[in-house]
């Protein structure tokens, strides 16, 4: 049922009787729109009238470049069957550019991931504190382009044949890091890693930041397993509905 969304598809049953009228038919006059617009509307049978007005109201909000996925342009010259072809062709692309925009969105979630790579971890050291905390110094370099407030640090131990051991850490940085900065911060390991600390061959610790806050705004976040399924799934649909979308634009004939 999307075809039917921006409800000029009717154009097309409206072209034949209006292509009828010739040369002769009324065209907007930029000298003088109102009353050319209203020629046009009194050259159509009342059911058309109904079409037109939807259309025109769409077509001159387009033309004014206040419609998504449409340039401004001039009105000048179009005839009634003009203006239901284009009013068609404005809703396609209005409707195509929101699925274009949820793809841009999707995949924005998923970039993140590879770009929290660049919030690096380049030094760690844990030590035990008293007999059941565990604390590490963290030296971090910022890679991003902006400063970091605060983060969370995924620290994952594993073990060759055996499970592996990860939690997520609260990394503060005060003052903010800033880009290009280096430094080494102190933090308390509270997940269930800290058991594994410190690491002894042949364990493997790795570390990643899994999202990064600014001015107390999360800035980046990385998707869980489900979300970037569920990310990659919508981007595939919305694509395909991009696609059928075009198709539908080309096929909108211009009436001459």
């Amino acid at each position: 049922m999307r075809h039917a969304k921006n409800g000029f598809s009717l154009a097309a049953a409206l072209f034949v009787p209006l292509l009828l009228t010739g040369c002769g038919a009324p065209v907007i006059d930029p000298t003088d729109v109102e009353g050319s617009i209203a020629k046009l509307r009194d050259s159509l049978d009342d059911e058309q009238q109904v079409a037109f007005d939807a259309a025109i109201a769409l077509v001159r909000e387009a033309g004014a470049g206040k419609v998504a996925g449409t340039d401004a342009f001039a009105l000048d010259g179009m005839t009634a069957a003009a203006v239901l072809a284009e009013a068609e062709r404005i809703g396609i692309r209005r409707e195509r550019t929101g699925e274009q925009a949820l793809v841009a969105a999707h995949r924005e979630r998923l970039d993140a991931e590879e770009k929290l790579t660049r919030l690096r971890v380049t030094g760690f050291a844990a030590r035990p504190v008293g007999d059941t905390e565990m604390e590490a110094d963290l030296t971090v370099e910022n890679g991003l382009g902006f400063p970091v407030d605060t983060a969370w640090l995924e620290i994952r131990v594993e073990i060759p044949d055996g499970a592996a051991v990860a939690g997520e850490e609260f990394v503060p940085f005060q003052p903010a890091l800033a880009p290009g900065e280096s430094r080494t911060v102190r933090v308390l390991v509270l997940g269930a890693e800290a058991r594994s600390l410190p690491v002894e061959p042949p364990a493997e610790l790795t570390t990643r930041f899994r999202m990064v806050e600014r001015d107390r705004e999360v800035v980046l976040q990385a998707p869980s397993p489900e979300e970037r399924r569920d990310a990659e799934a919508a981007i595939a649909a919305a694509q395909a509905r991009i696609a059928a979308l075009t198709a539908r634009l080309a096929a909108v004939e211009t009436p001459e």
